[in-house]
């Protein structure tokens, strides 16, 4: 099989694991199972990323992994190195436990491009799936971001409301949209995926197409993932060091990106030879790639409130 995906000498997207602690427990959230130490990138290790990757512009920097990001100290000046440095868009993820009005107006002031706030659909559902959290702070702090950037006279960044789509919130999920609509630009339903197959599958039932073969991931060609200590990660869903890529202590990005380890990934991806794959076995994510235009979830946007895919 050959691989209709470009082969680039440097990620398009790259995704940098701030920390990997987080103050919550999700249940749909496959960090409880991790077994890694936990820590915090240094800022030196970071500024090096940012030095290589400007050589290589256009880029999107992730700097969120495993962890929430807010709970790193430097969090707010790692984002505005990077956007002097012109990498863009920037985007972050968030439980917005911690947008306090002092934190959002430095968030909104870093050159962030684009904020996920990940929610559920009301009290009852986000008792159960986010441990540890408070439904009625994590709303008040949402209304106050939202307020602070209007008070800011601000585009950016960018606000959008994400949650996962389970059994228990599926009926409440099309007002769940509706409402938050009104309120912020994106909203955009996950499907439940397997993550290396911890969770189960894909429910596929009305929304994807059945496949005859397995197919090449994309990730595998465009994103490239750093750990908090520097190693190299095959994709964001990677949560356990499966299969060693490198380290960018010892090597550059792009000397990690191009070399053996990660021609060997994408030509078992070609060849469609992952029955062995301790990482890609069991993962059903690449399925998304492969529907429509190849966007994960479904999107709404305020501005027409039509519903993409």
């Amino acid at each position: 099989m050959k691989s209709n995906f470009p082969h680039f000498n440097f990620p398009e997207r790259l995704t940098i694991e701030v920390t990997n602690t987080c103050n919550l427990d999700c249940i749909m959230c496959p960090r409880h199972s991790a077994e890694n130490n936990t820590g915090f990138i240094k800022l030196d290790m970071y500024r090096k990323i940012i030095e290589e990757a400007t050589h290589h512009l256009p880029i999107t920097l992730v700097p969120f992994f495993r962890g929430e990001p807010l709970l790193h100290p430097d969090i707010f000046e790692m984002i505005g190195i990077a956007n002097k440095s012109g990498l863009g868009p920037i985007q972050l993820a968030t439980n917005a436990t911690l947008l306090n009005r002092n934190t959002s107006t430095k968030l909104i002031k870093s050159g962030l491009d684009f904020l996920s706030l990940s929610l559920d659909i009301d009290n009852k559902n986000y008792k159960a799936t986010h441990l540890g959290g408070d439904y009625d702070k994590v709303i008040n702090n949402i209304d106050n971001f939202i307020t602070i950037k209007k008070e800011m006279k601000v585009t950016k960044p960018e606000i959008q409301v994400s949650t996962v789509e389970t059994f228990d919130n599926k009926l409440g999920l099309r007002n769940f949209s509706e409402y938050w609509l009104e309120r912020v630009d994106r909203v955009r339903v996950y499907p439940a995926h397997s993550i290396n197959g911890a969770f189960g599958s894909l429910d596929s039932s009305n929304k994807y197409p059945d496949f005859d073969q397995r197919l090449p991931c994309k990730k595998v060609f465009t994103d490239i993932v750093i750990y908090w200590d520097g190693t190299v990660a095959v994709c964001n869903h990677d949560w356990n060091r499966k299969e060693y890529i490198g380290n960018i202590r010892d090597n550059s990005i792009q000397e990690v990106w191009t070399g053996n380890n990660y021609k060997e990934i994408r030509k078992r991806h070609i060849e469609g030879k992952l029955e062995n794959d301790q990482t890609c076995k069991d993962c059903d994510h690449w399925k998304m790639y492969y529907i429509k235009e190849g966007s994960i979830g479904t999107l709404y946007e305020r501005r027409n409130k039509t519903l993409l895919h």
